[in-house]
């Protein structure tokens, strides 16, 4: 399956103003090592390359952070310039009500315990 997952709100805390060390949202980044372990293709996707919303310099400071973390080159990165990329599932703060932060932390949990062990095809399978 191939999953396309925001980042901002989503895999890290927003915060502003950027700069600082991204705070990874609780169990985000190990499902998406649980995802990507299983077979399964996950797209980043960031509207910090549109210069209409996001400050010069958080697109590189997202592609470091993912870098930093050892997902650079496992994930799949979408720039946004082409439209909304394809997904099986989508995982987006703006487009679930989550609550509160805890409730996001339980969400990633569950897309890992859902997700994890099915083997999926996506993109290279």
């Amino acid at each position: 399956m191939i999953f396309v997952v925001d980042y901002d709100g989503t895999l890290v805390e927003e915060i502003w103003p950027r700069g600082d060390k991204p705070r990874w949202i609780p169990g985000a980044l190990d499902a998406v090592r649980a995802l990507l372990d299983s077979g399964h293709d996950v797209i980043v996707s960031s509207c910090r390359n549109n210069p209409a919303v996001a400050p010069e310099g958080d697109w590189q400071d997202m592609l470091n952070e993912l870098e930093r973390v050892g997902l650079s080159g496992r994930v799949h990165v979408d720039d946004g310039k082409h439209g909304k990329p394809y997904g099986d599932v989508y995982v987006d703060d703006r487009a679930l009500s989550l609550g509160s932060r805890l409730v996001v932390g339980s969400t990633w949990y569950r897309v890992r315990e859902m997700f994890a062990t099915f083997e999926g095809g996506g993109i290279h399978g």
